[in-house]
């Protein structure tokens, strides 16, 4: 069944900010969109996937009679067995023209109005309609960005469940260089180096003797508890703040034994409750 999404509400108030959360969520966005091509848009996307999510942006650069009419499109979309969902989001005056005054955009209706006050005033008569049209009320005064984002998701969708924090691991050799833009560097150069054990020497921390060797230092499991309590504790807060994903990269000389070893521990300890990436720098080359 295709799903629709019309977003709305004063200038000012998230809508972009939340068109781009819906976004990333795999909605096809499309921002300002003439109320009289909605039916041949939303019927264009429908045809181009199985499950198709579409959410759209309608507001004050719209004329009077295109919103006016929005409620007879809608309807005909329901009827044809689109779901739809019209979420109107709003914040105070105040708190609206500070935002106006913080990034210096210019309000569609300043024109006509003379003042950001009368502009904003003017805006919710014009949009009057879809506000009462709406099944969804956002108050977005108090929300940041990243309260919006996990919000609007959960309004678009009462079934909507946050994806589980996405986590990075790297392990490297430090001798070749630190790796830059990581969450969390570490150090595992003072474990016990297979490096230094003739038959373990041309393995890696893939190969069960190494890790058999590191398994056997108590070290080596206090470190791995430390460092898996570091990312269930912290990963999924980092997460909720707006960070795609938390990177951590384990350095120990070479990139070769201590380093893999414990990227590849971290990530069968990890793999049942985060999303987890991972990367061998110094085996890629």
């Amino acid at each position: 069944m295709t799903r629709l999404i019309v977003v709305s509400g004063r200038s000012g108030s998230g809508k972009s900010a939340a068109l781009g959360s819906l976004e990333d969520a795999g909605y096809t966005c499309v921002d300002n969109l003439p109320v009289a091509v909605l039916i041949e848009t939303v019927n264009i996307l429908s045809a181009r996937t199985a499950h198709p999510q579409i959410a759209v942006g309608i507001d004050a650069r719209s004329q009077a009679r295109d919103i006016a009419a929005l409620s007879g499109e809608l309807t005909k979309l329901k009827d044809a067995g689109v779901e739809c969902r019209v979420i109107w989001l709003d914040a105070s005056l105040d708190s609206l023209m500070a935002r106006f005054h913080a990034t210096r955009r210019r309000h569609p209706l300043l024109g006509d109005s003379g003042s950001l006050e009368q502009a904003l005033t003017s805006e919710s008569n014009l949009l009057e309609p879809i506000h009462q049209l709406a099944d969804r009320h956002l108050d977005t005064t108090q929300l940041s960005v990243h309260e919006l984002r996990s919000t609007i998701l959960s309004q678009a969708d009462p079934h909507y469940a946050p994806p589980r924090p996405a986590i990075h691991l790297m392990s490297f050799g430090f001798k070749h260089g630190a790796p830059s833009g990581v969450d969390y560097l570490v150090d595992a150069r003072f474990l016990p180096n297979p490096y230094w054990q003739a038959e373990l020497r041309m393995q890696t921390g893939r190969d069960k003797a190494v890790q058999d060797f590191l398994k056997a230092q108590p070290d080596s499991q206090d470190y791995l508890d430390d460092l898996e309590h570091l990312l269930r504790r912290w990963a999924p807060k980092i997460s909720q703040s707006g960070r795609p994903s938390v990177t951590l990269a384990v350095g120990c000389t070479g990139g070769q034994h201590r380093s893999v070893f414990l990227v590849e521990t971290l990530r069968d300890r990890l793999a049942r409750d985060f999303e987890i990436s991972y990367r061998h720098r110094e085996l890629e080359t």
